[in-house]
């Protein structure tokens, strides 16, 4: 299970740093403070126009969580995972994970007991593409319905079959 302190330490981690918080605007910021308090209770969709920060805004939600001790699976396209590793290290040297699991060779290479391995149900953050999150193997491809796809994740993220109640990643982004 996760060591997660719960959204009240994120709201008091956030809320320390971001008045001095350099990489966010006003109108970013200000969306922070609304996301802290829907997100407990009801979750939050963050949408708006190309370019207007959404992915920062989500990069500060994950350096809380994280520091928390939470733990957060990042579901982007593929062709998203450079982005992704920038913002996050612009956030923080070492926040963003080593690699974007998008193929079957990268999910296998992150469980292999090399030293350079990225053992998933220990990360706190993993980035995930959705071809990955949605690739089926042999004669279950057709019969699967999608919700599986997302039990699957949860499963590959733990390293083993867990209910929903169990799992111990305490936020999902999907970016599309």
């Amino acid at each position: 299970m996760s060591d997660f302190l719960g959204w009240s330490e994120v709201s008091n981690i956030i809320n320390h740093t971001l008045e001095n918080n350099g990489r966010l605007n006003d109108s970013q910021k200000a969306s922070v403070k609304n996301i802290l308090m829907r997100i407990e209770s009801s979750g939050v969709i963050i949408a708006d126009e190309v370019g207007m920060g959404k992915t920062r805004i989500a990069v500060e939600l994950i350096q809380a969580v994280k520091e928390a001790g939470g733990r957060v699976a990042i579901v982007i396209p593929t062709t998203l995972g450079f982005q992704w590793q920038k913002e996050l290290n612009e956030r923080e040297s070492d926040l963003a994970p080593k690699h974007t699991i998008n193929s079957l060779w990268r999910y296998m290479q992150a469980w292999s007991d090399d030293e350079n391995s990225e053992h998933l149900d220990e990360e706190p953050i993993v980035l995930v593409s959705h071809n990955f999150a949605n690739w089926r193997i042999g004669e279950l491809a057709g019969n699967r319905p999608r919700a599986d796809g997302h039990c699957y994740l949860r499963s590959m993220l733990c390293g083993e079959s867990m209910r929903q109640e169990d799992y111990p990643i305490d936020i999902i982004l999907m970016k599309t």
